[in-house]
């Protein structure tokens, strides 16, 4: 009933390295999707910082602009 164990242990002892070179094989696709998912990630990061950014430069020149206007209609001026 077991003889199929023997069997496939001379397999795995016969072919080593197929074995090996798949695995390596395998190893360089799970590191390629790995980087792939990485740059995914950090241009997405990228981009919210960049969004926010221009948010906030939006938000101070408003801010200005309304100190300007008010300076400009005080009698301080």
């Amino acid at each position: 009933m077991w003889d199929w164990l023997k069997s496939a242990g001379g397999f795995f002892k016969n072919n080593s390295d197929l074995l090996s070179g798949l695995g390596t094989i395998a190893s360089g696709v799970g590191n390629a999707y790995s980087a792939y998912s990485a740059n995914k990630l950090a241009k997405k990061t990228y981009d919210l910082n960049a969004d926010i950014l221009r948010e906030e430069q939006k938000r101070r020149r408003q801010q200005q602009e309304n100190l300007d206007r008010g300076w400009a209609n005080s009698t301080m001026a």
